[in-house]
Parts: C-alpha cells; structure tokens; sequence
C-alpha cells in the first residue's frame, strides 16, 4: 500500500535494516535480495534513509516497493 511505504519514510532509520549499495538499486527494481535477518516485515534503510518495507523470508527479502515507483537501473 503506498501509505505504507510513506509512514516507512517518517520513521526513524534506527528501526530499519540498513542496505549496501547493490541491495538498495534491488530494491529500487523491485527484485528480491539476501538478508541475514530473521523472517518477518522490516523497514529497509540506505544511508540513513528509510527507503520502505520488505518481507523477509527464510534469509529473503521480498520487496514491498510500491510497482509505480520502481526503476530499471
């Protein structure tokens, strides 16, 4: 829902899982990418900024980036 991924924004990025260089462009693509957190919802960050959500899944997170906002990098 992209009030969701709003209200993710507001947040403060010590909540979230921070991401490298190459996770976050995933993110902005809205593939799936390695994580070492447990299974659950997380607030994803780069460089201090949260960025939205992901669904972790056995080591997976699966992007909740709104489909609208996504980019080819």
């Amino acid at each position: 829902c992209p009030l969701d991924h709003a209200l993710a924004s507001f947040l403060p990025a010590s909540l979230s899982i921070p991401l490298d260089e190459p996770q976050a462009k995933a993110y902005l693509r809205g593939e799936t990418f390695p994580v070492k957190e447990k299974d659950g919802l997380a607030i994803v960050s780069y460089q201090g900024m949260n960025m939205g959500y992901v669904k972790i899944v056995q080591g997976t997170a699966k992007n909740h980036y709104p489909k609208g906002l996504r980019r080819a990098y």
